[in-house]
């Protein structure tokens, strides 16, 4: 009888080692599964160009190249305007929003036209040399009811983002 037992036991302790396995792969593929999303620059450009104010920021061009995101503009200072291209490098991305990194600026490097440029919350914000850019604020993100970026990439003049859980 105890033989029984202990055969049941093993048996029983072979299968739930077998589903625990099975469980744990089936998780690790819905971890790795993701649902792409390509986001254009004209995308981008129209919802932060109706944030911008168009006495400040005219001539507003957003766009992919290589790896980085370009924004070209004329920004009016007094009776100044003078055009300026800011060249940003993603650098992380936290639960559905991406940062950057101010790569470059020309041909001025002011604090005060970065700052008429990128601060435009809750879509962007510019906070000492990062930008953060709220995916979120996007329809086409926020159709994905769950999950956060898994990977993001910048490829064929569009910004790939995979969300997942």
């Amino acid at each position: 009888m105890k033989g029984l037992f202990e055969k049941a036991n093993d048996k029983i302790t072979n299968f739930l080692q077998k589903e625990n396995n099975l469980l744990s792969k089936a998780k690790e593929k819905v971890e790795r599964a993701g649902v792409p999303i390509p986001i254009t620059a004209d995308l981008l450009s129209k919802m932060i160009a109706k944030q911008l104010d168009p006495n400040e920021i005219r001539d507003f061009q957003l766009t992919f190249e290589d790896e980085n995101l370009v924004i070209k503009g004329t920004a009016k200072k007094m009776l100044l305007k003078i055009p300026f291209q800011l060249t940003l490098q993603p650098v992380k991305t936290e639960k559905r929003t991406i940062y950057f990194s101010l790569k470059e600026m020309k041909p001025l490097n002011q604090d005060w036209i970065r700052s008429k440029a990128l601060n435009k919350p809750p879509l962007l914000s510019y906070e000492e040399g990062h930008v953060k850019l709220d995916l979120n604020q996007l329809d086409k993100i926020k159709y994905v009811p769950v999950g956060n970026i898994q990977h993001m990439e910048i490829k064929n003049e569009k910004l790939w983002v995979k969300i997942g859980l």
